[in-house]
């Protein structure tokens, strides 16, 4: 986790361009963020400017976290699912690995305990957070931060899922900015980007998995956004 000691540092001048996933057009017709249920994705968080200074100056981004909802429990609108046939938990996200980026002078990636869900074996624990600190990248440049993931696949009514994943940008002389929604102990929301935070869907594959009859043709949206206690601990 970044040093408590930045949060004194914080100000409050904020930009209008967010950061979020690089739109991958996989599946036609469908927004650009879309990933088909039960896939494994390789995704990209598009760093697109730096931070903005008390003295109205850009600043430079100098190290980035991002928190995975992960332990947010779908209870039976999701699961994952062993050769056999028997369902596990299918966690928000799963099984998420960083690349390799020498960009950055270290990259972190704590782990911690989620609902046990099957990935090449059962799973109790996964990474819920990453950190890639030690960069430079000015705001004239943008950067891809990139990382593999797995989604669960979508039961019930359920046929989308929207997995949110609030980001921080740290910048040069301890300025910091938060896309999170929804402000926090740790993050107010003069720091924040009320009602925003990164994002992708997960979209069900009615060929394969359609929607029951119980459902009147018509499937339900349902959000993964991380707790504020797990937004507090690992951003």
């Amino acid at each position: 986790m970044l040093s408590a000691s930045i949060f004194s540092w914080f100000a409050a001048g904020q930009v209008g361009a967010h950061a979020n996933f690089k739109p991958f057009p996989n599946m036609p017709g469908k927004d650009a963020r879309s990933y088909v249920e039960g896939s494994s994705a390789y995704l990209e968080l598009s760093l697109s400017h730096g931070c903005k200074g008390a003295d109205g100056g850009h600043l430079a981004t100098t190290d980035t976290a991002v928190v995975f909802p992960n332990a947010v429990d779908l209870g039976e609108n999701t699961y994952t699912e062993d050769r056999d046939g028997n369902r596990y938990a299918g966690n928000p996200v799963m099984s998420i690995k960083p690349s390799i980026d020498n960009r950055w002078h270290g990259l972190m990636n704590p782990s911690g305990p989620v609902k046990p869900f099957y990935s090449h074996g059962l799973r109790e624990q996964d990474v819920r957070a990453l950190h890639w600190h030690g960069g430079h990248v000015p705001d004239d440049h943008f950067a891809l931060l990139s990382f593999r993931a797995q989604f669960p696949k979508l039961a019930g009514c359920t046929q989308k899922l929207r997995v949110y994943f609030p980001t921080v940008q740290y910048c040069e002389g301890g300025v910091a900015m938060g896309w999170i929604r929804e402000a926090t102990a740790k993050w107010p929301e003069d720091l924040i980007s009320p009602g925003y935070a990164p994002y992708v869907d997960v979209v069900r594959d009615t060929s394969a998995n359609p929607l029951p009859a119980s459902c009147g043709g018509s499937g339900e949206t349902i959000e993964a956004y991380p707790s504020a206690e797990d937004i507090d601990r690992y951003l």
